[in-house]
C-alpha cells in the first residue's frame, strides 16, 4: 500500500521550502511598495535603478542626526557592493560605520597635541574627511555589525573629481552605488519632485554626500540621476531626488574588495 501520509509531509515539507527560498530573495516586496515612483507625472522615463533587483537593501532612508553624510555614503556603498551578488539575506552584511567615524574625528595621533581632539572634531565632520575615510577604509577597514575585529571589511575606493554624466553612466551597472558629492542651497535642500540641475562644485560652499541608485531621461531625452539621501523621507519623494549633472563632478565608488 502506498503511504499517502508520507507523500503528504514530503510535499508539505516542499513547499515549506519553496516559501522560504522566496523570503530570501531580495525582490520580497512588490514593486507598487516602493518608494520611488514609476511615473513622476512629467514624461520622464526611469531607464535603469537598482531598486528593481534590490530592494531590501536599498529601502531604509536614514535621517542623519551629525554631519556625517560622507560616512553614511561610504558605509552604504560598501555594504551594497558586498550583498549585491548575494541572494541569501541571512548570509549578508552589515557594517557599522562607528568606527569610521571615531577614526576621522580622533585621528591616528589624537592625545599627542593639546587639543587635538577638539581641533579634528570642530573640523572632521564634513565632506573634507572623505579622504582619510577612504584610506582608513583600505589600511583598516570597516567592522561588521556586531562583528569583531578580525571581521573588518577593506576596499579600495576610486575617486574622480572631474566626472561626467557618461562616467558615472558607464560605472553604475558594474560598480554599483556610485557616492556623489554636490553643493547645498535652498533648491537642494527643498527639492520635492521636481529635478535639481547640479551646477560645478564651488569654492566656500557647504558640501554634501550622497548616492547614486539609478538614471533615467526626461521627455526632451536629457540624462538624469536618481540619488538616495540621508535628510529623512520629507526630503525629494520618499527620501530620494532626482538630478541632472550641468558639466562634471566629484564622484567616488568602490574599485574592488581587499583581503
Amino acid at each position: 500500500m502506498v503511504n499517502n501520509k508520507g507523500k503528504n509531509v514530503h510535499k508539505l515539507d516542499a513547499n515549506i521550502r519553496r516559501e522560504e527560498a522566496k523570503k530570501n530573495q531580495h525582490d520580497v516586496e512588490p514593486a507598487e511598495e516602493f518608494p520611488v515612483p514609476e511615473d513622476y507625472g512629467d514624461g520622464s522615463v526611469i531607464i535603469f535603478i537598482w531598486t528593481t533587483t534590490h530592494k531590501r537593501l536599498l529601502k531604509m532612508i536614514v535621517t542623519q542626526t551629525d554631519d556625517d553624510c560622507w560616512a553614511w555614503a561610504l558605509v552604504r556603498i560598501l555594504q551594497f557592493f558586498c550583498n549585491k551578488d548575494i541572494s541569501v539575506v541571512a548570509q549578508q552584511i552589515s557594517l557599522s560605520k562607528k568606527s569610521l567615524v571615531k577614526y576621522v574625528i580622533l585621528g591616528e595621533n589624537v592625545g599627542k597635541e593639546p587639543g587635538a581632539q577638539k581641533k579634528l572634531k570642530n573640523k572632521s565632520l564634513a565632506v573634507s574627511s572623505l579622504k582619510r575615510a577612504i584610506d582608513y577604509i583600505l589600511k583598516v577597514g570597516i567592522e561588521r555589525d556586531y562583528g569583531t575585529e578580525r571581521n573588518k571589511i577593506k576596499a579600495i575606493f576610486l575617486t574622480k573629481p572631474n566626472a561626467t554624466s557618461e562616467d558615472i553612466l558607464g560605472l553604475l551597472v558594474p560598480h554599483g552605488l556610485i557616492g556623489i558629492s554636490v553643493d547645498v542651497d535652498d533648491n537642494f535642500r527643498g527639492l520635492k519632485n521636481e529635478i535639481y540641475i547640479l551646477h560645478e562644485p564651488r569654492e566656500g560652499k557647504k558640501r554634501h554626500a550622497l548616492i547614486i541608485i539609478g538614471y533615467g531621461r526626461t521627455k526632451d531625452n536629457r540624462l538624469f540621476f536618481i540619488v538616495q539621501n540621508t535628510w529623512g523621507t520629507d526630503w525629494g519623494i520618499n527620501g530620494y531626488g532626482r538630478i541632472i549633472i550641468e558639466k562634471t563632478c566629484p564622484i567616488f565608488y568602490v574599485g574592488e574588495l581587499v583581503k
